[in-house]
């Protein structure tokens, strides 16, 4: 899992959207229920700014269904940079 990425993803949920989000959260955390929390409206918040900071476009890989973890999120922002 790309660090930037990560840390990039906690920057936006803990700062921009204020939510509370824990410290241990890993590749298999659930974005939706059972983990974060996040509404399907929050989860492209979240990709939106993340296409934006990475020059990345998410939405080919992502086969017409959001992410379901935070490390499927990272790594369709990793495989959507256009650098």
């Amino acid at each position: 899992m790309d660090d930037s990425i990560r840390e990039f993803a906690l920057t936006v949920l803990r700062t921009d959207l204020n939510l509370t989000v824990r410290d241990d959260i890993d590749a298999q955390t659930p974005l939706g229920a059972g983990g974060l929390g996040l509404d399907s409206f929050t989860i492209m918040e979240l990709a939106v700014r993340a296409e934006d900071e990475f020059d990345a476009d998410i939405v080919r890989f992502l086969d017409g269904a959001l992410p379901t973890s935070f490390g499927e999120f990272v790594d369709s922002v990793e495989r959507g940079r256009r650098t």
